[in-house]
């Protein structure tokens, strides 16, 4: 079921919101908070291992011209390039703490989901309809909202199937937390 919304300003995210909702198949709205850092993982060991054989191709090289080249010092070349990198502004180098080649795999020991209560959903949905309210929008005439305040069977079946999407979203990237190992 299609629907088109208007309103008396340019399309507002509150509007979509709305939108969504009102398609009882529920398209939800994506949010991304963050990058999901299974999706980047294997990317990011494939570089590592590819920077970890270029570290020992240069110690081989170096060691060699130490030998064959008079004067030549491997150790002044690897402290400059140290200097260099540790200049730059990089996720990796930035937390002291946290031992040189050190890497975190993220599995469902590190990454953390904090369920949202069937209240906070029918919170955030009357926030939601304040926002619309707030700009320019009317409940009493817009569709959804006028279905969503005076039938609590609908306002029931739409707040349950914001509950189960998000929960079916939350159990999916766990199974995809588990299989990152």
């Amino acid at each position: 079921m299609g629907v088109v919304i208007q309103t008396p300003k340019p399309t507002h995210p509150v509007d979509e919101v709305a939108a969504a909702s009102q398609n009882l198949g529920i398209a939800i709205i994506n949010v991304a908070v963050g990058l999901n850092v299974n999706d980047n993982h294997k990317f990011v060991e494939e570089l590592e291992k590819q920077v970890a054989d270029l570290k020992n191709e240069i110690s081989t090289t170096n060691t060699q011209l130490e030998k064959l080249v008079p004067g030549f010092k491997a150790s002044s070349i690897v402290a400059a390039a140290v200097t260099e990198k540790s200049s730059t502004a990089s996720p990796s180098n930035s937390n002291k703490n946290i031992p040189a080649g050190f890497t975190a795999v993220p599995d469902e020991t590190n990454i953390h989901y904090y369920p949202i209560t069937r209240a906070e959903f029918v919170h955030g949905l009357e926030h939601v309809q304040k926002d619309f309210i707030d700009n320019g929008g009317d409940i009493s005439t817009h569709p959804f909202w006028k279905k969503y305040n005076a039938d609590a069977s609908y306002k029931e079946l739409v707040v349950s199937k914001l509950v189960k999407k998000f929960d079916d979203g939350i159990a999916k990237m766990k199974l995809m937390n588990k299989s990152a190992k």
